[in-house]
């Protein structure tokens, strides 16, 4: 990777949330969307934890399937998974 790349991402990234963060404080600023946002705070909680609960229990799900080994089931649809699996299956060279 080319030094100028290695300096631009991070530089890049940085700017970019930087921005992002000074335009919802700009908007969230102002009266009517404070009144909006605190009118529709539970709903938004709501929504947010219920999927955070849902992408947690996701990953639990999965870090419990590859601890007992369940990924040889075909239980998850994962490409790489799929092709580990195939790569399981292929006989290696013989000694």
């Amino acid at each position: 990777m080319s030094l100028t790349r290695l300096v631009a991402v991070p530089v890049g990234a940085t700017l970019v949330e930087t921005g992002w963060y000074l335009v919802v404080a700009t908007v969230l600023s102002a009266p009517e969307p404070q009144r909006a946002y605190a009118r529709s705070v539970g709903v938004v909680d709501r929504v947010a934890g219920t999927s955070l609960g849902g992408l947690e229990a996701y990953f639990a799900v999965d870090g419990i399937r590859a601890a007992v080994g369940w990924r040889d089931s075909g239980l998850t649809r994962h490409p790489a998974c799929a092709r580990r699996r195939t790569d399981e299956r292929t006989p290696g060279p013989r000694a």
